[in-house]
């Protein structure tokens, strides 16, 4: 890629979204040539002509979908290094990923699309396509020279075919000279020397050629560090019958070397193996140590015929003569060393310097694509785990519970000894231990901060992270209660903040010294920033509740009110509605309704003649018979009580108890003459404990039913006017 230029393409039929995608990629890469194309046509012939970093592409689009254009693209020998990431709002069920990934996509995501991991992707993905394009050239590099060594090949044969002609003729005068002959067959005797030494040339080439395309082949797959030093080690032990051979690979956060592999003759248990390790990590354990580390500096091999003479040799294995010392290199960095030692002096050739390092270029593409999928996975992990505590903050709105999953998440994601969260009360400033993952002791109990200088307390007051390596010259007070028996010796505080406003500490303890990359400490900040917005939230919800409660209380004292209404009118109806809604809870129970339903169920019943405030109380009260006229306006209770409560949002689920408790379940009733199942449960349930409970009163224009009478009256109504299963499950109460 021409001066590091980036190109990204964006295929989308929806002008829109290409606006929209461009403004983000402008946002991260300020500097990169952002190429659309509307359709796939277009966005093939673009790709063609510009080849860029990545494309990002839409799978709905008219004409050719995104999963043909994929395919087209993979097809092209130019483009087929490209990575895709599909963008697209279709469900990202498991066969539209599984199709994606078979057309050859890189990365998949959902519409709308978080910005964050959309920058992140084209960011792994630019890097893939770079070191994609550097394995490219080394293929390239690679091909050249195979065509080089043929062409060799061929002038070699070429002047073998010249040399056995001359020696034809130089036959055909050996038999007219017997002096000639004799001088001839010391020539012929030469050439045949000369003869075998190239071809043994020839099979020397040979050779190296079928490992460099072994070797290309094995590492043409993305496979762990440790896996890929394995196999270079695997490979010059089979091949090259070479001995004592170290891997070793650059670590930039401690700024050491340490052993990827290594082989050496003798080693026959795994303590053996382990003992050598330790011992070569340790007296070759960073950059200028030995000749390893030498070369690793120089970022030049080095090839030494006789290594006591040479001032740069560290004697790690006892017996070693000679050796051969080559920089891994990716781009312009050292990020390891090969090391090849033999007992035998000046044992390594300039054939081999040239092998080893070839072998070495193309191990350093492998590794940093091993890294950079690493950091890659590491990071799709790391947001995967936030969004998890996303989840959780967003459907738990309980401290305790969330601030332990974020503890516990962090522990093993951010991998450190032990992680726990305080949180701090900023009217009695007191720092309470809230959750802690990985501690050999329980909690640390409160700090106040008048009387505490602890490192939590310090976090707190300079609301800004502490980092301490060394917690050995740290004032006891200032450390844990039981600190001494963990055994931390490193500790980072990281405050809480949301709002400007201090709601705790999120602190680490480490067994070992803290040593981490800008990206852990990035995870670590967001970590601290979900912790805050869960302590948040859960202050918010605390008084939400609250004022819920007291909505709530108010909410039921009116409905209470509404209903003593109707009782002040009429004295035969004091707790009428109370012992209605009772017999009516009993029996939706004994049905298994439960919860929101119960509570709409109770509001409805005690509301359920709230109609008749419309009705006129002279024919309420009328000791007599009522005439159709009469009857009629009766009847209009329940549509006065809809025409009332309909306007009430919160009344809405409850308002089939007032409207429909009068149908009956053979359709005779009123105001709808609805029938069987159509008639709502809850009205069906308050229309029997109606019924039984307003036979026993007093009225008017008749005495009160005793209570077999009334149990007789709705036992002959099953079927007709109440629902058959409503009423055994009443006689069940009953006989309960």
């Amino acid at each position: 890629m021409e001066n590091d230029e980036i190109k990204i393409l964006a295929i989308d039929d929806i002008p829109d979204n290409l606006i929209a995608l461009k403004a983000v990629i402008r946002d991260s890469f300020r500097d990169a040539i952002i190429l659309t194309a509307s359709n796939g046509a277009d966005g093939i012939k673009l790709a063609l002509q510009e080849e860029p970093c990545v494309i990002l592409l839409d799978i709905v689009m008219p004409e050719m979908d995104g999963f043909e254009v994929a395919r087209r693209l993979k097809a092209n020998d130019r483009l087929k290094h490209i990575p895709l990431i599909f963008l697209t709002a279709l469900k990202t069920d498991k066969k539209n990923r599984i199709k994606a990934l078979e057309t050859g996509a890189e990365a998949f995501l959902t519409k709308p699309f978080d910005e964050t991991e959309l920058i992140a992707q084209i960011r792994a993905m630019v890097k893939i396509h770079a070191s994609a394009l550097r394995e490219k050239h080394q293929q390239e590099d690679l091909a050249r020279l195979v065509v080089d060594r043929t062409k060799d090949i061929e002038n070699e044969l070429e002047q073998r075919r010249k040399a056995e002609e001359e020696t034809q003729a130089a036959n055909a005068k050996l038999k007219q000279n017997q002096t000639a002959l004799l001088h001839l067959m010391e020539e012929m005797k030469d050439e045949i020397s000369a003869r075998q030494k190239a071809e043994e040339g020839l099979k020397q080439n040979l050779k190296e050629l079928e490992i460099l395309a072994e070797f290309s082949q094995d590492l043409g797959q993305i496979m762990p560090p440790q896996q890929i030093g394995k196999k270079i080690v695997d490979l010059f032990v089979k091949e090259l019958n070479w001995e004592y051979i170290a891997i070793r690979y650059y670590i930039p956060e401690s700024d050491s070397l340490s052993v990827l592999a290594f082989n050496q003759p003798g080693l026959l248990t795994d303590k053996d193996q382990k003992l050598t390790v330790d011992r070569f990590n340790t007296m070759i354990s960073k950059p200028g140590d030995g000749l390893s580390g030498y070369v690793w500096q120089t970022r030049q091999p080095v090839r030494v015929a006789d290594v006591k003479q040479d001032e740069h040799y560290m004697d790690v294995v006892p017996g070693i003569s000679s050796g051969l010392y080559v920089p891994i290199m990716a781009g312009e960095r050292a990020i390891g060393v090969i090391s090849l030692e033999s007992e035998t002096l000046d044992a390594f050739s300039q054939a081999d310097e040239r092998l080893v390092t070839t072998l070495a270029s193309q191990a350093g593409i492998a590794l940093e694509n091993a890294r950079l999928f690493e950091q890659t996975a590491t990071r799709l992990k790391n947001i995967e785990s936030l969004r998890q505590i996303d989840r959780a903050i967003s459907s738990n709105f309980d401290m305790k519970s969330t601030l332990a999953i974020i503890s516990e998440t962090a522990q093993n994601q951010l991998d450190v000894s032990a992680v726990d969260i305080l949180f701090y009360n900023q009217n009695s400033q007191i720092l309470s231990y809230i959750y802690g993952h990985g501690f050999h002791n329980s909690g640390k109990g409160d700090i106040n901060l008048d009387t505490k200088n602890s490192l939590a307390s310090q976090v707190i007051r300079g609301r800004k992270m502490i980092q301490l390596n060394d917690l050995k010259g740290v004032n006891a007070e200032s450390l844990p209660p039981n600190f001494g028996s963990e055994g931390f010796v490193s500790y980072i505080g990281m405050p809480l903040m949301a709002k400007s406003k201090v709601n705790g500490v999120l602190e680490i303890f480490e067994r070992t010294e803290i040593k981490h990359d800008r990206d852990w400490y990035d995870f670590l900040e967001a970590f601290a920033h979900q912790a805050s917005i869960a302590i948040d939230n859960s202050g918010l919800f605390e008084n939400l509740q609250k004022l819920n409660i007291a909505i709530a209380s108010a909410y039921d004292t009116t409905i209470e009110t509404w209903a003593q209404t109707l009782e002040i009118r009429d004295a035969t109806y004091v707790g009428h509605a109370t012992r209605v809604m009772d017999l009516s809870v009993k029996i939706a129970s004994a049905m298994g309704l439960s919860g929101d339903v119960i509570t709409h169920l109770r509001h409805g019943v005690l509301m359920h003649d709230i109609g008749m405030l419309g009705i006129p109380e002279s024919i309420l009260m009328d000791p007599g018979d009522l005439n159709e006229e009469q009857w009629k306006i009766v009847h209009t209770h329940p549509r006065i009580a809809f025409d009332l409560l309909s306007h009430i949002p919160n009344w809405r689920q409850a308002l089939d108890i007032p409207y429909c408790h009068h149908e009956k379940w053979d359709g005779t009733g009123y105001p709808q003459g609805l029938k069987n199942d159509v008639i709502p449960l809850c009205a069906r349930i308050c229309a029997l404990a109606d019924v039984y409970d307003t036979l026993q009163m007093e009225r008017p224009f008749r005495s009160a039913w005793n209570k077999t009478t009334a149990e007789n009256y709705i036992r002959d109504g099953a079927g007709s006017y109440f629902d058959p299963g409503v009423v055994r499950v009443f006689f069940s109460l009953l006989k309960d």
